[in-house]
């Protein structure tokens, strides 16, 4: 993966200088400091602090527990919060750990007209929204399910004889995916999960351990 060669650079090129990108123009204080503590518990990862020019007091990450399945579960997320009036004028990202967890794109028009902000982007795969950003990002998926996420499915094992995995921090790909899926939000991230079937990384958001 991209990653082995980013934290092995060293090791194959030779010495290097390291320059530390350490202040963030997108990110609020709060959605970066929890994505920063979430991905530096893989001792793999390089840890450094992230400067927010937007500093915040009150929490910008929030779990929404619904039990309901993708489309249902985001309309009832978005009547939720028809009140809530900063949401208006904001962009809405909805993303997921699968592609067959999204909604269809026949059912952008339901979305659009439900949501009171400005628009509601193309959903997509998390893999798909490297490079992306949007004012809300709505993560579906974090239960415990086969399909859920983390997802504890096998890597193609052709692809493990092609690429070396030095990383073998328990779910490391799916704890950098969670920290891709943080930091695509300029203001807020709001999670769906499942209370009959909650997944680990909710499980770990809950517990206040960031």
């Amino acid at each position: 993966t991209f990653h082995f060669l980013f934290t092995s650079f060293r090791k194959i090129f030779g010495d290097v200088t390291i320059i530390s990108l350490k202040k963030t123009f997108r990110l609020n204080s709060s959605i970066s400091e929890i994505s920063r503590k979430f991905v530096i518990k893989n001792p793999k990862q390089f840890n450094k602090k992230i400067i927010s020019n937007k500093i915040v007091r009150s929490p910008k990450v929030f779990l929404n527990w619904i039990r309901k399945d993708s489309l249902e579960a985001i309309i009832d997320w978005m009547k939720r919060n028809k009140e809530n009036e900063f949401f208006h004028g904001k962009t809405l990202l909805i993303l997921a750990r699968y592609n067959y967890n999204l909604p269809d794109v026949g059912k952008y028009k339901v979305l659009n007209d439900t949501w009171i902000g400005k628009e509601v982007l193309e959903p997509k795969t998390i893999h798909r929204a490297k490079g992306l950003e949007a004012d809300i990002v709505l993560v579906l998926d974090l239960n415990s399910n086969r399909n859920g996420f983390p997802s504890y499915k096998s890597d193609d094992p052709i692809l493990s004889l092609l690429i070396p995995n030095t990383d073998n921090y328990f779910l490391s790909e799916e704890r950098r995916l969670f920290y891709v899926a943080l930091t695509r939000a300029k203001c807020e991230v709001h999670y769906i999960c499942n209370s009959n079937s909650p997944s680990l990384f909710s499980d770990e958001l809950a517990n206040g351990k960031y």
